[in-house]
């Protein structure tokens, strides 16, 4: 009776009934105590983010089997939802060592390992898996993932190739393929397997985003922004914004222009200073606009003319998000009508603090050619965009140059940057202690030309319309720096670099130190 009463609250549960089920697994629990009641327990809390509760009820659970797999596998779950890794390799490597065909806790263990940067214990476990099942789709497609991230890409169709044999119509796969043609630029094929995936599920919202970034890549905007607002129902990215999301069916042609328009920024500090601009053009369209802005970018904000007013996340009035009047800000570019040709402002649209330029201006020699430098991002997800600090150093070859950081300490400290290579670069203590990018700015302003790869810093430099350099990985080809190109369509004072192999750099640097050489000339 009880294995039917458990199978019972199972199918409770997925029905999203976790209310009664677990009422039944309680009442399971008052007549007789039972390991799988409990391990099922703990699966419940689980979803519900109750990772205290979830571990009492797994290990009440291993109490009375302590070769409960399912139990020592869902522990393991649980630490990887608390992001410790390691401990939870420990309970899925116990798991196995009980039920070495226990094929969860293969993909969970390589999915632990992957998180803590060992691909080459993560793909063990894959492969051990598929000596046990060798039709897995799963184990396939997610060696797939792992060279892919590798830029291995060869590799990597090959791994999704073989789960496409066994599911075909796996939308997820259909995503990732279009991902690896996107990064090889085979951008047909691409856009043909995000359109199978969204055919096979068309709310698959991490698809829809894709896609956009693909159609604004190659110059599709009106395409890609359309599916641009696909970003705030990305599983990840769920309730991040605190907005009233029917905003975002609103149309240029329903805004009243004697309202007040609230735009709420969003994303990375380098997408806050390149959509700043809609600010200038709204105005100029005759709407009144407030900016509501980072906490830590407020002060900085406070000293443009960009918009009207502005005001700090920590100080939104509820009824501005019950009214639906808060729009986000990359939003603003398709809810408005904008294109390409109308973000174009042309000129310079930040400025830096007045007292701050000249504070800087006198520890900055003005005999010398001062170029600012960034060539780190402390984002993991990011790691492709880097340039080794002593292949920039080699500017340093002319005379007349002299090199400035524009990290602060915090962030050379984060990226633990040698003290050697940092000898024949310029780095200011005390950046930005007070508020972001105050200082930073300050700094720009006072220097000749900014090299840097792609980061917030770049998008500030030439909001600045300071002469800008970007050195582009072959792997990092974000959609705002389009393709072949050398110019930016976003800023007149950019120019691009484009690294044709991933990690080589060497090549860019020749290209680089010509073009310095011409201007020094």
């Amino acid at each position: 009776m009880s294995n039917e009463n458990l199978k019972l609250a199972q199918e409770k549960f997925l029905k999203g009934d976790k209310k009664n089920a677990k009422n039944i697994c309680l009442n399971l629990i008052y007549q007789k105590l039972d390991t799988n009641v409990f391990n099922f327990l703990g699966v419940i809390e689980l979803s519900e983010n109750n990772y205290q509760e979830s571990l009492k009820h797994f290990h009440k659970s291993l109490d009375l089997n302590p070769n409960n797999v399912k139990a020592l596998n869902n522990i393991g779950n649980v630490l990887i939802a608390k992001n410790k890794y390691k401990s939870a390799i420990v309970f899925f490597k116990k798991a196995i060592a009980i039920d070495n065909k226990f094929i969860q806790a293969y993909l969970n263990i390589s999915f632990a390992y992957l998180n803590i940067r060992d691909t080459m214990n993560s793909v063990i476990y894959l492969n051990k898996l598929l000596i046990i099942d060798n039709n897995n789709f799963e184990a396939f497609n997610n060696l797939g993932n792992i060279f892919y991230e590798k830029n291995e890409f060869n590799k990597s169709l090959d791994y999704y190739l073989k789960a496409s044999k066994i599911d075909s119509e796996n939308e997820v796969l259909h995503n990732n393929m279009g991902l690896l043609y996107e990064k090889q630029n085979k951008f047909k094929k691409a856009k043909l397997h995000f359109q199978k995936s969204l055919n096979i599920k068309p709310d698959f919202f991490d698809c829809q985003f894709n896609l956009s970034l693909l159609n604004l890549k190659v110059g599709n905007c009106k395409e890609g922004m359309i599916l641009y607002d696909s970003r705030f129902y990305k599983k990840e990215q769920r309730n991040k914004l605190n907005f009233n999301h029917d905003v975002l069916k609103l149309r240029r042609s329903a805004i009243n222009k004697t309202k007040e328009i609230y735009i709420i920024s969003e994303q990375g500090f380098g997408d806050i200073f390149q959509f700043s601009r809609v600010g200038i053009i709204l105005k100029k369209l005759g709407y009144k606009v407030t900016l509501i802005i980072d906490d830590n970018l407020y002060e900085f904000f406070t000293q443009q003319s960009i918009f009207d007013v502005y005001i700090k996340k920590s100080d939104i009035d509820n009824d501005i998000i019950r009214n639906g009047t808060m729009i986000p800000l990359l939003s603003v570019p398709r809810i408005f009508e904008l294109s390409l040709n109308n973000l174009n402002i042309g000129n310079a649209y930040i400025n830096a603090n007045k007292e701050k330029i000249g504070y800087w201006s006198k520890k900055i020699d003005k005999n010398k050619f001062n170029i600012g430098i960034a060539w780190s991002t402390t984002k993991d997800l990011n790691y492709n965009r880097n340039i080794p600090l002593n292949l920039l150093t080699k500017i340093n070859k002319f005379e007349k140059t002299q090199l400035i950081s524009l990290h602060t300490d915090k962030h050379l400290k984060n990226i633990n940057e040698k003290t050697n290579d940092l000898r024949d670069v310029i780095c200011f203590q005390n950046m930005d202690l007070k508020s972001k990018f105050v200082d930073t700015a300050a700094i720009i302003e006072n220097l000749d030309l900014v090299i840097c790869i792609d980061s917030a810093i770049t998008h500030l430099s030439a909001a600045m319309g300071k002469k800008t350099w970007v050195l582009l990985s072959h792997y990092h080809d974000d959609w705002r720096w389009s393709l072949k190109t050398d110019k930016s369509y976003w800023y007149n004072s950019v120019k691009l670099f484009r690294n044709k192999k991933n990690k080589d750099w060497n090549e860019v640097m020749q290209k680089v130190l010509k073009e310095l050489e011409k201007l020094l000339i």
